[in-house]
């Protein structure tokens, strides 16, 4: 069975031993060689500490935690990996990786840990592009971005309105907690959602006709995507293809 699995997490937190034993138990079932951890808030990760880890055949690159904030540490069994360059910067660790016991191409790991505030975004991006155009051949990005892909990555679950909630009240509080760049999207699903919502009243009302609640989610799922194929792209980070 192979051993060259790669085991990415965010620790929230590695200062306890129990913790990183835990962190250790995953790593060897899941048989991983290369390990990258993310909020470590580990200021100063000593080589027992990623013993602790991953046990005592890793070796390891670690960004710095400020204080007890963020922090993330790469580690591969040194018995398979070759690493002949790492850098740490701002939001990043990057090391170029060769396998020990081949001749294959090199290539390059990043490991992030993205910035929780927005005004720290246009840096960590940039940092991004820097170290993409000092990585020749392959690159794998990978780690905790911070940042929003799909609507539901970021565990929306406050977007749902409450039973006591006034819609349009509810709708203007909530569309300022969207970050701007997916606020169309948003205020095109809220009137898409009601207008379907509406129609299912409609039926149940007049003809006497109902849907079950997962019937009237596809429904609306596959209108937003003849939206999309349309050409209305602001529903796109919303959702993925439906089935």
């Amino acid at each position: 069975m192979s051993t060259n699995h790669l085991l990415v997490w965010n620790a929230h937190g590695l200062n306890n031993r129990a913790r990183r034993n835990i962190v250790r138990d995953v790593a060897e079932q899941q048989r991983a060689s290369i390990v990258c951890l993310q909020e470590t808030k580990v200021a100063n990760l000593s080589a027992s500490m990623n013993a602790d880890l991953t046990g005592a055949g890793f070796d390891f690159a670690c960004l710095p935690a400020i204080g007890v904030a963020g922090g993330a540490v790469t580690s591969w069994r040194r018995d398979l990996w070759s690493v002949s360059s790492s850098c740490v910067r701002r939001f990043s660790v990057t090391v170029k990786l060769s396998p020990a016991d081949s001749h294959a191409e090199p290539w390059w790991l990043t490991n992030v840990y993205g910035p929780a505030t927005r005004a720290g975004k246009p840096d960590f991006f940039r940092e991004l592009r820097d170290i993409h155009a000092s990585c020749p051949g392959a690159w794998l990005v990978c780690g905790d971005f911070n940042v929003i892909y799909l609507a539901y990555d970021v565990g929306s679950q406050h977007l749902c309105p409450s039973d006591e909630s006034v819609l349009l009240d509810w709708w203007h509080q909530e569309r300022m907690r969207v970050p701007e760049s997916f606020r169309r999207g948003f205020d095109s699903l809220v009137l898409l959602v009601s207008w379907e919502v509406w129609k299912e009243r409609n039926r149940r009302t007049f003809d006497s006709s109902c849907k079950m609640p997962t019937e009237l989610v596809s429904l609306i799922r596959h209108e937003a995507n003849d939206w999309i194929a349309a050409g209305f792209h602001s529903f796109a980070p919303l959702f993925t293809p439906a089935a």
